[in-house]
């Protein structure tokens, strides 16, 4: 994995994008220069001597997560046009991060969506597939747009960044709040169809490590859950 993340932050610097990142050491001193090096706003916090980041993953999340939130909020200081969230671990989306933003630069969107193509999210796992399946057509439920929602990469004009603010739990909840929220208050969103890369080797042998399919769908339900809590808090509208 730490081989991809160092390929995710060069791909971004050689696209002359800014970079600011969270990252949760687990001993590679080098990666961490590397992320402090490429981006003014970076967070790296070390992992605990002991840690599964299975049995502290609310840890984990207080840490990326709420860091997560943290940079966004710092990152609007510096006026950008576009927000770009993405999983270190996508180096091979890079190249299409400018398809993604295209529609916020040129003001026909206020928030955009990578999406995988019905071929390229056949090429993960079926235990993923049947759970991701079925939060995408309840979140769809509340927005009124069908489309995939769990694929990861999403833009963001900076008008929807304080409803990153407005979420309080430190969960998956933070991706999937402010996209909820902002088509919820009329906020235009635009769909980029991508591949769907295949899943990453280090999650392949990371669902080994759980032993079990039932094990797999353990984890993916949790990590859906909070997703879902989060669409639906984001889709009541204000009053």
């Amino acid at each position: 994995m730490n081989a991809m993340l160092s390929r995710t932050i060069d791909g971004l610097r050689q696209h002359n994008y800014r970079l600011a990142a969270v990252h949760l050491e687990q001993g590679n001193t080098a990666l961490s220069r590397q992320i402090k090096a490429a981006g003014r706003l970076s967070m790296v916090t070390a992992a605990p001597e002991a840690f599964n980041p299975l049995r502290q993953a609310g840890l984990v999340s207080d840490i990326l997560l709420g860091g997560l939130k943290t940079l966004i909020r710092k990152a609007t200081l510096d006026s950008p046009r576009v927000i770009v969230y993405m999983e270190g671990d996508k180096h091979t989306f890079v190249p299409d991060v400018a398809k993604m933003v295209a529609p916020i630069l040129k003001g026909t969107a206020d928030l955009s969506l990578a999406v995988r193509s019905p071929e390229g999210f056949a090429r993960f796992p079926r235990v993923q597939q049947r759970v991701e399946r079925n939060v995408n057509r309840y979140i769809s439920r509340l927005t009124g747009i069908r489309t995939d929602y769990l694929y990861g990469p999403r833009a963001f004009s900076p008008g929807v960044v304080p409803f990153f603010q407005e979420y309080p739990q430190n969960d998956w909840g933070v991706i999937m709040y402010p996209l909820v929220a902002g088509i919820a208050r009329g906020y235009r969103l635009a769909t980029v169809e991508v591949p769907g890369y295949p899943q990453p080797g280090y999650m392949q042998k990371y669902d080994l490590i759980m032993r079990s399919p039932p094990a797999h769908l353990a984890w993916r339900t949790i990590q859906c859950r909070a997703i879902i809590r989060a669409a639906r808090a984001a889709s009541k509208k204000p009053s």
